[in-house]
């Protein structure tokens, strides 16, 4: 049970510190660019380069992946812990 509660502290401190504003906007900036990679001349530009007509769409959301990665580390840890 205390690793549970130690789990929910960490988080709660992690939710109650957070700029949610900021978040908000990079989880926005994220979709949209996720979107429009999809909706986009991909399909053309992908049929000129002959690769998977959702190529271009897959490697945005790769990219949006490792970026996720970075943003929950720093996030997580303190400012004093990174330098």
């Amino acid at each position: 049970m205390s690793n549970s509660s130690l789990i929910y502290k960490l988080y709660y401190d992690w939710w109650k510190n957070i700029d949610k504003s900021i978040l908000l906007l990079i989880i926005l900036l994220f979709s949209l660019g996720l979107f429009f990679s999809l909706v986009s001349t991909s399909l053309i530009a992908s049929d000129k380069l002959d690769t998977n007509s959702y190529y271009f769409f897959f490697k945005h959301l790769f990219y949006i992946w490792i970026a996720i990665f970075f943003v929950i580390f720093f996030f997580i840890n303190k400012p004093s812990q990174l330098i």
